[in-house]
């Protein structure tokens, strides 16, 4: 009976190795996408908080302060030593993202300028969100844009730096 249960634990414990690799490949696999042209409302990522003109916005208080996040009702910045290392912009009722100059407000003007080295899957099934993911390999940058699974249309963009 213990040689069972060990057995089914190594099995168990093979299966989540297997899809963790699996997941892992499928990652590297995703060629580079040029991200230096994704702007929410002309910001992006590596501008500096104190450049920015944060006087148009109307600061949101119903999000939770945070030490190096401002909160706004169109977008969030995330900074670092004044540098901005994460935005999200909420799209759906804004007008702010920009991709090569070219407004966009669905997923397929994102594929059209962007193309198909993306992951993609559920961001909120309960919310019927789903996610298109690029990544700048050159530019460290992740961009992950969620859109209605119902209609494409954007919801927000998340614009980040990463360090893997």
């Amino acid at each position: 009976m213990k040689k069972v249960k060990y057995f089914l634990v190594f099995i168990v414990i093979f299966i989540i190795i297997i899809f963790s690799l699996n997941y892992i490949y499928k990652l590297k696999k995703i060629a580079s996408t040029n991200l230096s042209n994704v702007f929410i409302d002309g910001i992006k990522t590596g501008d500096n908080i104190e450049e920015i003109d944060l006087t148009k916005y109307k600061v949101d208080n119903s999000l939770k302060s945070e030490e190096n996040t401002l909160h706004y009702e169109q977008l969030s910045i995330t900074f670092n030593n004044k540098i901005i290392t994460k935005i999200t912009g909420r799209v759906y009722q804004n007008d702010i993202l920009t991709i090569n100059n070219v407004k966009c407000k669905n997923t397929q003007d994102i594929i059209n300028i962007l193309g198909n080295e993306y992951s993609s899957g559920w961001y909120n099934i309960e919310q019927r969100l789903k996610n298109l993911i690029f990544y700048d390999y050159n530019n460290k940058l992740k961009v992950t844009f969620v859109y209605e699974s119902t209609t494409n249309n954007l919801v927000w963009v998340i614009i980040e730096n990463y360090n893997y």
